[in-house]
């Protein structure tokens, strides 16, 4: 899209700002835009502004950035439905504003709205407009574009994964970057995380109508050792029980909050998820439940989703 390109290209400086609790995918996005700008204008000032987390430290690590850069710059919000959830809020502030993203739409709140809810994740559309521009992609960036996809995709394993998904992939990859680097910086466990797994395991719960579920507190995360991030990852592991369409984790934050990371195989649950303070993708979503006495009431709306 040339009107993005054109913004771009005339803003300096460039603050790009992902969504509070990031994933890869909102952090690639935000670190390969940051890159590829920088290796065709290495003059721009672009910064990133995004909560760090341990396990995607090795594709970047976010900026401090003073209030007086915000009234001359360019904001990018990448991978954000809706303002509450910009990590920055003095993105309010700037000069101009420019959202990319690939979740359905909420709000709109940018300057140029650009939303793609075909695409599998955000760093898929910036793939494909760097490529449209003709801007090249350095290595640097294009393994944190290449992160985002994998985390977003499940590594290719989702629905809406197309040969168009693929081919940004190859993409990626021809810049020379080692595809088994991102997997091991990806998924490589600690021998802490080796042995909760087996106590995650065992936690495993089922409704009667077929929703499958863990429940972890915040003790059994502290002491297994691990940051709620890794804990909450552990979502993945759910992913292929046969007979449950509908899965989720509930975890225990160390402020006391109760969030839950919910999955399904095919059956839209996003809607379900924005009932309880949150949304989402159709078959990927997050929210969060006031205590877990409203965890019966959460799993009747999910079991509703299989009658």
């Amino acid at each position: 899209m040339n009107e993005i390109k054109t913004m771009i290209e005339a803003a300096d400086p460039i603050i790009i700002i992902a969504h509070v609790r990031p994933d890869g995918d909102c952090i690639g996005a935000s670190e390969g835009l940051r890159h590829s700008i920088l290796h065709q204008f290495p003059t721009k000032q672009v910064v990133c502004r995004y909560e760090a987390l341990d396990y995607l430290a090795f594709i970047g690590t976010p900026d401090d950035v003073a209030d007086e850069l915000f009234p001359t710059a360019l904001v990018i919000s990448l991978d954000t439905a809706n303002q509450e959830r910009i990590y920055d809020q003095r993105y309010n502030t700037a000069k101009q504003l420019l959202r990319i993203d690939h979740h359905p739409h909420i709000d709109f709140f940018g300057d140029i709205d650009y939303v793609d809810t075909t695409s599998p994740s955000t760093c898929n559309i910036i793939t494909r407009l760097l490529t449209e521009w003709n801007y090249t992609i350095p290595p640097i960036a294009a393994k944190a574009l290449l992160t985002g996809i994998t985390t977003d995709t499940g590594r290719f394993r989702y629905r809406g994964v197309t040969a168009e998904t693929l081919t940004q992939a190859a993409t990626l990859l021809k810049t020379g970057i080692d595809v088994t680097d991102v997997y091991q910086s990806l998924y490589e466990k600690t021998i802490e995380e080796l042995q909760f797994l087996g106590q995650f395991l065992s936690k495993i719960q089922t409704s009667p109508k077929g929703i499958l579920y863990v429940v972890l507190t915040q003790e059994d995360i502290t002491l297994a050792q691990l940051t709620d991030d890794a804990a909450a990852n552990f979502i993945s592991q759910l992913s292929d029980v046969k007979g449950y369409p509908i899965w989720f984790l509930v975890y225990q934050t160390k402020e006391s909050e109760w969030r839950v990371r919910l999955r399904s195989a095919s059956i839209t649950i996003n809607q379900v998820a924005s009932n309880y303070q949150g949304g989402g993708h159709p078959l990927a979503s997050g929210c969060k439940l006031d205590d877990l006495n409203q965890l019966p009431a959460f799993i009747e709306e999910l079991e509703s989703l299989l009658s």
